[in-house]
């Protein structure tokens, strides 16, 4: 058999989306394909993402199951990233009937110096809370990784991360790690499958028409492997999906639109899971943070109770026209800054 008929044979498997080794049609490797899909995450790391999304919900062991809505707004500078997100329907075994026009509001915020939890109460008699952390978090994590990059959610898909870290940086301790080809959505993908001590088993479906993003994902992880920072414990286990529906096109640069999480887990024999679609609304890149003082935490309300976590939680403070006061009215610390000073 000659060249020229082999490529004909590799194209005809291709076009009936069975998989072949990449190695057979001459294209990059494993590791070439995981440098190009990091150099292009480079290309977004400040930025104000806004999403909507519909969750729907089954934990059976917890006798709670229904469906909520989102709609979160995201911004990040490379150092420093606020999270703010209203939501509606089943919120809470308590509260599992909230209108939108009654939506939970709640937030994350890391300045670069602190960072704050703000969870309003959706019964009006009950107070506000605000727990802040100074500096970084007990593991050493920054906390921009935390409330962004570690979440399985649009700036974090972007970006290139899954639970917790870069897609890249996990597979480079592989076990092992094969490529092959698929068509997918009418696109020529890169499939790579990986086995990853203590991380799980993943393979992923990369698009190098836009981008090289990843276009589809499953991540499966069993006891004692690492589910963001924590290992998961006896007789449990995680299985998610992503499913890329739909790209859009900012300058030269491609983004995701729509996209769908599946999540199983089973806690100690107990299964659940959740299912959520994303539509992603809104994108600027390379905003004036400073400017739109995208890192202040100016949605706290007067008489929010503070809780600072390095001192014990009988402790409590007050926020009062972005200061935070202690118990005799006085100003310990100013947590909304006139101005703003990049980490």
């Amino acid at each position: 058999m000659n060249k020229r008929e082999c490529l004909m044979i590799v194209n005809i498997l291709v076009m009936l989306s069975i998989s072949v080794p990449i190695d057979a049609v001459g294209s990059p490797d494993a590791g070439e394909v995981l440098r190009r899909f990091a150099e292009e995450r480079k290309s977004f790391t400040s930025f104000i993402v806004k999403i909507e999304s519909e969750t729907t919900f089954d934990y059976p062991a917890d006798n709670w199951s229904g469906k909520h809505h989102h709609k979160t707004e995201y911004r990040f500078d490379g150092a420093r990233g606020m999270v703010r997100f209203d939501m509606w329907g089943a919120v809470s075994d308590a509260y599992p009937n909230v209108t939108e026009d009654k939506s939970q509001h709640l937030s994350m915020l890391w300045d670069g110096e602190n960072f704050y939890n703000y969870s309003p109460r959706v019964a009006a008699s009950e107070p506000d809370i605000v727990i802040m952390t100074r500096g970084m978090d007990p593991g050493g994590v920054p906390k921009e990784q935390t409330i962004l990059v570690q979440s399985f959610d649009a700036p974090g898909l972007m970006m290139g991360y899954i639970h917790g870290k870069r897609i890249d940086e996990i597979l480079a301790g592989a076990e092992h790690l094969e490529m092959r080809q698929e068509k997918l959505r009418g696109v020529d993908c890169y499939v790579i499958d990986a086995a990853v001590k203590e991380r799980g088993n993943y393979t992923l479906w990369i698009d190098p028409t836009h981008d090289y993003h990843i276009v589809k994902s499953r991540a499966r992880q069993k006891e004692g492997d690492y589910y963001y920072a924590k290992k998961l414990p006896k007789n449990s286990s995680r299985d998610t999906i992503l499913e890329v529906m739909g790209f859009q096109q900012i300058g030269d640069l491609w983004f995701l639109k729509q996209f769908k999480t599946t999540d199983r887990k089973i806690d100690g024999g107990n299964l659940g899971g959740q299912s959520k679609i994303t539509d992603i609304t809104n994108i600027v890149l390379n905003p004036d943070h400073d400017a739109l003082k995208s890192f202040i935490p100016d949605d706290i309300p007067n008489g929010a109770f503070v809780y600072i976590t390095a001192l014990p939680t009988s402790i409590k403070h007050t926020c009062q026209d972005g200061k935070v006061l202690d118990d005799k009215g006085n100003v310990i610390m100013d947590c909304m800054p006139k101005k703003q000073t990049k980490k």
